[in-house]
């Protein structure tokens, strides 16, 4: 962990000349904050082309969401601090990707434990099309059967009717599905939304739900947080999710020619204080998931940045 110090110094006065002590104060401000535990602090300087965009950083991560895309809020059974949101209408998002398997409810399965590891073999009824499933790809059985069966497991083989699977406690069992399970038993994959990544409620959702929240499971429609402040339930609201993975706390910005940074999306213009022999500068000491810099003016714009977590 490093140590990170700011300190900003302040101080307008009105005498008739300039010396290291000036008598005649409007303000004089020292703020001076020290021993600020940070993680990867570095600084960069680059040049954008005139009238250009150039993108610095983005810890977010992609969504398939869209302005048709409907989500609930709600409690998990059983809980009281953990809340999912849950995709029930429009473009899909794609937490995870999900494998097409194309089992139904007279799809029968076969758990049998084989060490470390348990085989889903598929047996009667409609079978698998397992064709998309990719090793390291993700087997949830949310809620049927045993408990020792249920949750989410690593696949590390397959055949055209078994998934080998990560699950040292599974225990024996026969599936037989119903219209009510089929959608408790999928595959998708371990790339897109992680565990620990972040969400963002800021628009859409109550007021009372916004803030950030760190994400405890995910599947392909769906993802689990945690919330020490209890949240309405909500049905059907259009939100454009914002999920991070990383983000910076402290971004300082010098430019000697007009620019526009733009954090998180917003837009904040740059501009030289007393001409192009002097600095504009930009701090932001917010989480800032994303930043870019767009040129305005029409000559290269030389940028200094100096960034912490």
């Amino acid at each position: 962990m490093s140590k990170f110090k700011l300190q900003v110094y302040l101080n307008s006065y009105s005498d008739a000349a300039s010396s290291n002590e000036p008598n005649l104060n409007h303000f004089k401000w020292l703020r001076d904050i020290a021993g600020i535990e940070v993680s990867d602090p570095k600084s960069l300087s680059c040049t954008v082309s005139p009238l250009s965009q150039t993108d610095i950083f983005s810890g977010m991560v992609d969504l398939d969401q869209d302005l048709t895309t409907r989500y609930d809020l709600s409690l998990q059974p059983g809980t009281s601090n953990y809340y999912t949101i849950t995709h029930v209408l429009g473009q899909v998002p794609n937490f995870r990707q999900l494998r097409a398997i194309g089992i139904d409810e007279t799809t029968e399965i076969t758990i049998e434990k084989s060490g470390q590891t348990a085989i889903v073999r598929f047996t009667n009824g409609q079978l698998p099309d397992l064709s998309s499933v990719q090793i390291g790809d993700i087997f949830l059985n949310r809620s049927y059967g045993l408990a020792a069966n249920q949750g989410q497991f690593k696949i590390l083989s397959k055949t055209a009717d078994t998934l080998t699977i990560q699950s040292p406690n599974a225990v024996e069992e026969i599936l037989v599905l119903d219209m009510d399970f089929v959608s408790d038993l999928k595959v998708f994959s371990a790339t897109g939304v992680q565990k620990e990544d972040k969400v963002l409620l800021n628009s859409g959702f109550s007021s009372a739900s916004f803030g950030t929240y760190e994400i405890f499971s995910i599947e392909d429609d769906r993802i689990t947080f945690f919330s020490t402040k209890i949240l309405p339930a909500e049905s059907s609201i259009q939100s454009t999710l914002v999920i991070y993975s990383n983000a910076k706390r402290f971004i300082y910005i010098e430019s000697q020619t007009p620019i526009t940074a733009i954090v998180n999306g917003q837009e904040m213009p740059i501009a030289p204080i007393t001409g192009q022999k002097d600095h504009g500068i930009l701090l932001v000491t917010n989480t800032c998931y994303s930043l870019s810099i767009k040129n305005d003016s029409a000559s290269p714009a030389i940028i200094f940045i100096a960034s912490a977590e």
